[in-house]
């Protein structure tokens, strides 16, 4: 009986990480009619074994940017580090991003 009431809470959570994992999209946000996203920063997640990391915008917390090295040798490093100096100060930021990769990012 014990183990049937920890199967239960195990496929339960399991349901709902599932759920909560669908509902994230990694996609750019909606533009304005500039062509830029504009927002704060919400969460910056990184994933070694992919070599990239994601961040979103506050303002959009289901879209999930992806900061990948297609942009150059060391864009990904500089990209990190705008993010991190926006995320500690709360500075706005615009983006644009392209085909779910960030392209271009400006502090304000």
């Amino acid at each position: 009986m014990k183990y049937k009431k920890n199967l239960s809470f195990i496929i339960i959570l399991i349901t709902l990480s599932i759920g909560t994992a669908q509902a994230a999209k990694q996609v750019c946000p909606p533009r304005n009619r500039n062509g830029f996203t504009r927002g704060h920063i919400g969460t910056i997640a990184a994933f070694y074994h992919a070599r990239y990391f994601t961040f979103n915008l506050k303002e959009y917390p289901n879209y999930w940017i992806i900061v990948s090295s297609k942009n150059g040798l060391d864009s990904r490093n500089i990209f990190y580090n705008m993010l991190i100096t926006a995320k500690a100060h709360n500075f706005s930021v615009s983006l644009i991003c392209k085909n779910d990769n960030l392209g271009v990012l400006n502090l304000h």
